[in-house]
């Protein structure tokens, strides 16, 4: 019998599939191309199941009640709440969707609350599942919303998972190294947020010409270390005469920073809400994109295995990639490698602004730039290529499961 081209999948995991951010956008471009029926997703959301897009055809949420998600106050009860009451349920709830849908496969990754409930439910139903894995459970602010006994146990189960999956990617090669360690189970891919083929090209054919001698930085989506940023608007007032007025920070989102102590009209422009195709025109109009993650090590783990997808984003829209973050961050060290992304990783607001004279002083040939940028995302950032490469893991993985059903 002839294979279908794509196997039924059923996804898993913390968010929805309309929601902004690092993760989805990845899922979403990994989904590219893929029949909306072939795909359901389940979240633990208490989002409204109304609520999909155009790559998925089934949407169910697990109702995660909001008021009983732990941050700072009665973390204890509240966690006591959900782990007794809640996750059987959603988890009941989630294998209930799975018996409904019938995938071939599960695809899913564990972040936060979807952790124990995917831990109770996927184990003993005879699909197969891959995971993705994009965070680790115990990071600084999972330990602050959950305590450090329970973000330890969420560890643990998000380890149990990835042993028992089928087939595993990593976001980083950091991630994958951590779980091989702890897990004795080696990844399978390493998969980055990407560029699409008409981005890459883009970047060959689409040479920007400059009309002025504005230097425009532009960042997309929420500012994540507030610290960094404030630091980096202080060093920008600290640059000599031949940059003043020469500099631009433009901001593109939904939120607005105009009340922060840090907001300078003089120097940053706030778009607000744009249509993707407006977003990236605009975008491209920029001249260094900007990737940020915490100066200092006050959150090692998430330090050492997180990866903005700010940086992927940049290098898709054609720009060299600025960025600023501690040296042991994950961002430091993957962008060290290339002339085309400059880490600066001095807290310090003087010593920044002298660091950052030396970038934005520096000629930048377009062409040669352009040509790095292209080396890098091919190589490293290529969605496409993370498409057939993930999809032929999922054929592989639903074909096995299928003989050894098939067997007497």
């Amino acid at each position: 019998m002839k294979h279908r081209p794509d196997p039924k999948i059923l996804v898993a995991t913390a968010f929805p599939p309309d929601v902004p951010g690092g993760s989805p956008w990845l899922f979403y471009q990994l989904l590219r191309g893929v029949d909306p029926t072939r795909v359901s997703w389940w979240s633990i959301s208490g989002r409204p199941p109304e609520h999909t897009s155009d790559r998925v055809g089934k949407y169910q949420e697990g109702g995660l009640p909001v008021r009983l998600v732990p941050h700072r106050r009665l973390v204890a009860l509240k966690c006591f709440l959900l782990e007794n009451l809640w996750v059987p349920y959603a988890a009941w709830h989630l294998r209930k969707l799975i018996r409904k849908q019938s995938p071939d496969l599960l695809w899913i990754l564990g972040y936060g609350w979807a952790i124990p409930v995917l831990h109770r439910a996927v184990h003993g139903l005879g699909i197969p599942y891959h995971m993705t894995v994009h965070d680790m459970a115990d990071t600084e602010g999972q330990v602050t919303s959950l305590g450090t006994g329970r973000s330890a146990k969420f560890q643990q189960m998000l380890e149990d998972l990835y042993t028992g999956a089928a087939s595993c990617d990593v976001y980083t090669e950091e991630i994958g190294e951590e779980m091989e360690q702890e897990t004795g189970k080696k990844h399978d891919l390493i998969i980055h947020c990407g560029a699409e083929p008409e981005e890459m090209e883009k970047i060959r054919n689409d040479i920007p010409q400059k009309n002025d001698d504005k230097i425009r930085i532009g960042y997309p989506g929420t500012i994540i270390s507030e610290d960094t940023f404030a630091r980096f608007m202080a060093a920008l007032k600290m640059l000599p005469s031949t940059l003043t007025g020469r500099i631009e920070v433009h901001l593109f989102g939904i939120h607005s920073y105009r009340n922060r102590a840090w907001y300078d009209p003089t120097l940053i422009l706030e778009h607000g809400y744009l249509t993707d195709d407006e977003l990236d025109r605009r975008y491209r109009e920029c001249d260094w994109g900007l990737a940020i993650m915490a100066l200092d090590n006050s959150n090692p783990r998430y330090n050492k295995f997180s990866f903005p997808c700010k940086f992927a984003r940049s290098l898709s829209s054609g720009l060299p990639v600025l960025c600023l973050a501690h040296t042991g961050t994950t961002l430091a060290g993957f962008a060290s490698k290339y002339p085309i992304s400059p880490v600066i990783s001095t807290p310090d607001p003087g010593g920044m602004a002298q660091q950052l004279c030396k970038v934005f002083s520096e000629k930048l040939d377009p062409h040669k730039v352009r040509q790095e940028i292209l080396n890098c995302v091919e190589s490293e950032f290529n969605s496409e290529k993370n498409r057939k490469a993930l999809f032929s893991i999922f054929r592989r993985i639903s074909r096995t499961e299928s003989l050894k059903q098939s067997r007497p």
